[in-house]
């Protein structure tokens, strides 16, 4: 890319920003390339957390007391 040939590129780009017009697409393709990840990769390991997490919110119990404790705002602490 040079000083004489960027706004060709910039152009180019913005005419090809939806869907394939003529013969390529960076705008269209990156969205359909994330979605394919998405939906093929990472569902299924973002499932797996989730289930996990699900699994341990279930185990967790308090008294009365201790619920009623746990609504207060915790005091600030320093480290």
């Amino acid at each position: 890319m040079t000083k004489d040939n960027y706004k060709g590129a910039i152009e180019d780009l913005d005419n090809n920003k939806n869907g394939v017009p003529t013969f390529w697409s960076a705008y269209g393709r990156e969205t359909l390339h994330e979605r394919y990840h998405w939906g093929t990769e990472w569902q299924g390991e973002v499932k797996k957390g989730l289930t996990k997490a699900e699994a341990g919110i279930e185990k967790l119990s308090a008294t009365p007391a201790e619920a009623a404790t746990a609504t207060a705002a915790p005091a600030p602490r320093s480290t």
